[in-house]
């Protein structure tokens, strides 16, 4: 799953490299920095005004990014920096094909250009990966993994200690968290029934429906 530690690692990578590119510089070959080499300017305007496209369309990818983890989950402003993210990631990967493209063309002149070509349009695939995973890990995954712990720990008999899951969202997953909540809140009650019925104390009164209140009736 990837983190916010990496993916402010990709994008920072990224923005580097594609500086070196235009203007001439460092860049590294890999995430950690370890190994770096240096490229000389691009002076070819064509090419030049590509990479600002490219930028631009980075920028923007990183403001709805940004919109999207500052918004309340399912809410209007939430979804609309769902969508804007669709829609500026099929943007951003148009023109980095295109530059791509631009490299390919001039790959007979030199090697450098190959690696180029292959290093833009790694590192903008990943950082467009990583910031989908980002959002696939705290909006998705960790609510299941959460709900996934506290059903096993009912599931071992382990029920007055359990706590009831937060909601902020009217998805498949905040159903599905508010479905668990009414069962703890069914299974805490058949419990101080049962050690009710066990002291001899029939006079208190549980709300059970269904199944379960007609069992204790009898």
């Amino acid at each position: 799953q990837a983190g916010l530690a990496e993916y402010e690692s990709a994008k920072k990578l990224f923005a580097q490299t594609l500086a070196a590119v235009k203007e001439g510089g460092e860049y590294s070959l890999d995430m950690a920095g370890k190994e770096t080499r240096t490229a000389t300017p691009i002076s070819d305007e064509i090419t030049r005004s590509k990479i600002a496209d490219v930028e631009v369309k980075f920028k923007e990818l990183m403001m709805h990014v940004n919109n999207l983890l500052k918004a309340e989950v399912n809410s209007t402003p939430y979804r609309v920096a769902q969508q804007n993210i669709i829609t500026v990631s099929n943007d951003l990967r148009k023109a980095s094909d295109t530059l791509v493209n631009l490299y390919t063309k001039e790959a007979n002149k030199t090697q450098q250009q190959i690696r180029w070509a292959v290093i833009l349009s790694s590192l903008i695939t990943l950082v467009i990966l990583l910031s989908v995973m980002y959002y696939m890990s705290s909006f998705i995954i960790r609510p299941i993994t959460r709900l996934s712990q506290v059903l096993g720990e009912m599931a071992k008999g382990n029920f007055k200690q359990q706590s009831k899951l937060y909601t902020n969202s009217y998805d498949e997953i905040g159903s599905l968290s508010e479905t668990y909540n009414v069962l703890l809140d069914t299974m805490q009650d058949i419990v101080k029934q049962a050690e009710d019925i066990a002291a001899g104390n029939l006079t208190n009164h549980y709300d059970l429906e269904g199944d379960l209140s007609v069992a204790f009736k009898k």
